[in-house]
């Protein structure tokens, strides 16, 4: 099953109270572009997803966002997550280069809106942040490398920060044992 179906299934259980548990608001999948975090043709799964899709959370122009957005809508997801970077273990050559372009951002937060709901951007790079920020996001989740003009631009828009503090640090001390 894949993940995102287990965060709504586990959601609607406990709202419908058969199982007790936590409120949840889920994202489902993540938006991500080709080869970018979140993608599932970026891992071992590649070989279970075939192509890259909207549908699998993949995007690669403003309309492919919108139909991502609404895929979400449709699988239940309560919000939007996008990698607007790479991560802290991407894969890629850069984990801090932006991943979408300001208009793929802008039509993943115009039609989120459209259905009610809120748009959250995984970013550790500053560009991206950015992107993510004037593009219409309502949070930066890690922040890492954020720059005073990006925090400027967070106070401006009334976008909301979601620091992560340990996972860098717990990244860069476990790299430090061996064989880890």
């Amino acid at each position: 099953m894949c993940i995102w179906k287990v965060n709504i299934s586990l959601r609607n259980a406990i709202n419908q109270g058969h199982i007790v548990g936590p409120r949840i608001f889920t994202a489902g999948k993540s938006i991500a572009t080709t080869e970018g975090p979140g993608s599932p043709i970026n891992s071992f799964f590649m070989p279970l997803v075939g192509s890259a899709c909207p549908e699998q959370g993949v995007i690669n122009s403003a309309d492919e966002a919108k139909k991502a957005v609404r895929q979400r809508y449709k699988n239940g997801a309560d919000n939007i997550k996008i990698t607007a970077t790479g991560g802290v273990l991407s894969v890629a050559k850069n984990g801090q280069n932006p991943q979408f372009t300001l208009e793929e951002v802008h039509a993943i937060c115009e039609t989120a809106k459209d259905y009610g709901m809120i748009v959250a951007a995984h970013a550790h790079g500053d560009e991206g942040m950015q992107r993510a920020v004037i593009g219409g996001v309502t949070t930066i989740e890690h922040g890492t490398k954020m720059s005073e003009q990006t925090m400027d631009l967070i106070k401006q828009y009334g976008t909301y920060l979601v620091p992560t503090i340990t996972a860098g640090k717990a990244v860069a001390d476990n790299a430090k044992i061996k064989g880890f």
